[in-house]
């Protein structure tokens, strides 16, 4: 949170203190309001730049925005979309010696996720009152769904995909 994010919104929830205060004749010590709200703002800001951190690490977190994704193999392979949007693109994802995988969550949000067409996959669906749709598994309701790209071959190196959808929407490319 910027510093005139910060001022902006003390200064909202001060404004509707007053409001509160002299239209409904509530007795609201302004003071008092005033070091809650501060306390609270100085709460959220630490809390965002705490969420911030954790997005620019290995993990790609989505809280309330819209991000765009290109995935790159690495330790940590785990994308989080929890009320916002994503594009998430795996076309350029090569395989290593063990099994990548690839771990998508959305919740109360939506993800577009942009397959492979040079690697085999496997896409394993966890719905939960959401759906998945597109050129790979069209799912919906509720349960654990598989499928897999036409050059699967169980004997060979394959991509992990696992989606975990509740309450939201997937669309495969």
């Amino acid at each position: 949170m910027t510093f005139i994010t910060f001022i902006a919104l003390f200064l909202i929830a001060a404004g509707i203190g007053y409001l509160i205060k002299h239209i409904f004749n509530v007795d609201l010590p302004m003071p008092r309001y005033l070091t809650g709200v501060f306390i609270v703002l100085v709460g959220l800001h630490f809390l965002i730049v705490q969420l911030e951190d954790e997005k620019n690490n290995e993990s790609k977190w989505v809280w309330f925005t819209h991000s765009n994704f290109a995935h790159h193999i690495t330790g940590e392979n785990e994308y989080a979309v929890v009320f916002g949007e994503s594009t998430i693109d795996l076309s350029e994802t090569t395989l290593s010696d063990s099994l990548p995988k690839v771990n998508i969550s959305v919740a109360f949000g939506h993800a577009e996720v942009y397959l492979p067409d040079s690697i085999p996959y496997r896409i394993i669906n966890n719905i939960a009152f959401g759906s998945t749709n597109g050129n790979g598994p069209n799912n919906s309701g509720l349960g654990d769904f598989a499928s897999e790209s036409d050059n699967f071959d169980p004997k060979r190196n394959y991509l992990i995909i696992e989606a975990d959808v509740a309450f939201g929407g997937l669309t495969w490319r």
